[in-house]
């Protein structure tokens, strides 16, 4: 768990939750991303966490960080185009993040997919050397970019505060806040034919 909010201040402090002794660890380390919420965090391989977006107390955020759980280090990767993304949710297919809305300057749902084949491959490359040297590569500054997805069938009203879940190759989204209401519609979205589905 990274980042939140408590009644007093935005956090971005690291906790790990042991599963077998069902206790908490405090992981804080240097070079950690700012304090956010509505940020998403999933994991990128076996070894690392990625963080992206989210917002603070003064503006929505469009940074993406790597946790390295082996090192215990972050890395901050760059994004050739930014969008700020926040209360949005993500699901990694392969080399590929895909964030499912909503965008602060959009009026639709729409998605984007981040290509993170170069953290992935300059991560197997750490791998590889970590045994028997130095790292020859950090993940700082890695270049990614985000590229715009066109799917059809019916998308979803612009929607925030939902949960997506990949399964086999469909993002399963559930619930939402949209236009000051909370739903609970579901929708589906095949990424083997690039179309929503109606359930």
């Amino acid at each position: 768990i990274f980042g939140g909010k408590n009644s007093s201040s935005y956090r971005n402090d690291l906790f790990a939750l042991d599963t077998g002794k069902l206790s908490w660890t405090n992981l804080n380390f240097g070079n950690a991303p700012g304090p956010r919420v509505n940020h998403f965090l999933s994991t990128m391989d076996d070894r690392h966490i990625i963080v992206f977006g989210g917002s603070n107390e003064k503006q929505e955020l469009f940074d993406l960080f790597v946790f390295d759980t082996v090192s215990n280090t972050w890395s901050k990767c760059l994004i050739e185009n930014p969008l700020p993304r926040l209360t949005h949710s993500a699901s990694m297919l392969g080399r590929f993040l895909f964030a499912t809305g909503p965008h602060p300057s959009k009026t639709e749902h729409d998605i984007c997919m981040l290509d993170l084949g170069l953290l992935l491959a300059r991560s197997n490359l750490r791998r590889r050397f970590s045994a028997v040297a130095p790292s020859p590569r950090s993940l700082n500054n890695a270049r990614v970019r985000w590229e715009p997805v066109s799917f059809t069938g019916i998308p979803p009203n612009p929607k925030g505060y939902h949960v997506s879940v990949l399964l086999d190759k469909r993002i399963f989204v559930f619930g939402c806040e949209e236009a000051n209401r909370t739903t609970v519609a579901t929708y589906v979205l095949d990424l083997g034919i690039w179309s929503y589905l109606i359930i």
